[in-house]
């Protein structure tokens, strides 16, 4: 994974955000194949259908949100790969909370429009 965030750069995000959707799922699902906590796997094996969607409804809104994406994923990589878990924990949680802000700001923010044209 890390030769394509390597080879191809957070700009070509922009130009196929299929590509950025595919690199992200693959992150996500190394990290959790990387956890030996099967309460882990299970629970992320329940919630993976329904974090996508909102991953490519997100980034489909925001290419902010993209880019703000790639650079989590690579401070959450810089730690692990200086074996700093602590760190890794705190970067993945921040990356969790951002995730989660900007799917309730879609879903309020869907809510609220859908309510003024009904």
């Amino acid at each position: 994974m890390s030769d394509h965030i390597h080879d191809r750069g957070c700009t070509a995000f922009h130009n196929n955000n299929d590509y950025f959707y595919e690199l992200d799922t693959e992150f996500h699902n190394f990290v959790v194949d990387a956890c030996p906590n099967t309460y882990i796997h299970q629970n992320y094996n329940m919630i993976q259908t329904q974090a996508e969607r909102f991953r490519y409804m997100t980034g489909n809104i925001s290419e902010k949100r993209l880019d703000d994406t790639f650079q989590e994923h690579l401070d959450i990589i810089r730690a692990c790969l200086r074996n700093d878990w602590q760190e890794a924990a705190k970067q993945m949680s921040a990356h969790l909370e951002e995730s989660k802000r900007a799917t309730f700001q879609l879903i309020f923010s869907s809510t609220s429009a859908q309510s003024l044209t009904v």
